[in-house]
């Protein structure tokens, strides 16, 4: 039907040009759809081999494995944790307070002039030091 109503738009002398181009895109589409199903189907095996894998097992006799594993487990326990289970930020028993720096005192502040808001006077600002100028280069000739 699609047919015959392409050929009536088209016209005879049109068509079989654009029913030529309409065969080779749909085998370009099939072709690619295949080659994506190959592709989909190469990665997932591997996948439905360990889902194969899983179903046989039994979760109850798993864990009696463990289990027994566990029990049969003659290694000393290690009292000390691992590092990566350490909270650095926790205290450590018996060490001294961290230092802390104890907050400024009015009598460290810097004061300008007088409480009333009168402009500072000379006494008050500290001297600006001279620039401090650097050697120029070494001369190499002598």
């Amino acid at each position: 039907m699609i047919a015959a109503v392409a050929l009536l738009v088209l016209g005879p002398e049109k068509f079989p040009k654009y029913a030529k181009m309409a065969a080779r895109f749909i085998r370009d589409i099939k072709a690619y759809a295949n080659e994506v199903q190959t592709e989909i189907g190469k990665e997932i095996k591997p996948l439905t081999k360990e889902l194969g894998d899983l179903r046989r097992i039994d979760p109850a006799k798993y864990l009696d494995k463990l289990i027994a594993e566990d029990a049969a487990d003659t290694r000393p326990m290690n009292p000390e944790p691992h590092p990566s289970e350490v909270d650095l930020g926790a205290p450590v028993p018996g060490a001294p307070a961290p230092f802390e720096t104890p907050p400024a005192t009015p009598s460290d502040a810097v004061s300008y002039g007088s409480a009333a808001g009168s402009y500072p006077e000379e006494t008050d600002v500290p001297a600006t030091p001279p620039p401090v100028t650097a050697p120029g280069p070494e001369r190499l000739d002598g």
